[in-house]
């Protein structure tokens, strides 16, 4: 992912930008995420956030002693996409000619109801993916089924599953024997 990001900085520092990368793993030495890469693509009109915090008070399922989460979702591919970090360029300036414009919701505005159903599928069952299509989108895109099954793989047995597909025949820059 560095590569690619670095491929892609450098032709802006070509053209005398400067550039800060922060991937979506970078932390500060305390373990706190360095960038919160959900909220900064909601702030930048990419995804729409959903949040226990847009819910009526009324909602006792959401009070702020929660553990749930939020979740953004993307206009054309609902759940089924993934950020994996932002760039920001230092030098640039919004001026009179350059205005910044606040982005447009993405997302026509779900009820209450389908707001909670997407954040507990989200919390309550993200393996099983019904979270991605809770809400209306504009096209019907997703992942290959093998990388669908990737996510809902354990962490500690993704190695295994990639390797069972025969995509790959090392593990760690070892061969495996």
């Amino acid at each position: 992912m560095k590569n690619l990001f670095q491929k892609l900085t450098q032709e802006f520092i070509d053209k005398n930008f400067q550039v800060e990368v922060i991937h979506d793993y970078d932390l500060f030495p305390n373990r706190k995420p360095k960038i919160l890469v959900q909220t900064a693509a909601h702030v930048a009109g990419a995804v729409e956030y959903f949040h226990r915090d847009r819910l009526s008070s009324k909602n006792p399922l959401f009070l702020k002693e929660s553990k749930l989460v939020g979740v953004a979702i993307h206009p054309d591919f609902g759940g089924w996409y993934a950020i994996r970090g932002v760039v920001i360029f230092k030098n640039v300036v919004p001026d009179n000619q350059n205005v910044l414009i606040k982005p447009t919701r993405p997302l026509p505005q779900p009820d209450e109801s389908q707001i909670v159903y997407l954040l507990e599928q989200f919390a309550t069952n993200w393996k099983n993916h019904i979270w991605r299509e809770v809400l209306p989108r504009k096209k019907h895109s997703k992942y290959s089924e093998e990388f669908i099954n990737y996510l809902g793989t354990e962490p500690a047995k993704r190695w295994e599953y990639i390797r069972s597909l025969g995509v790959l025949s090392f593990r760690g820059g070892e061969k495996s024997t």
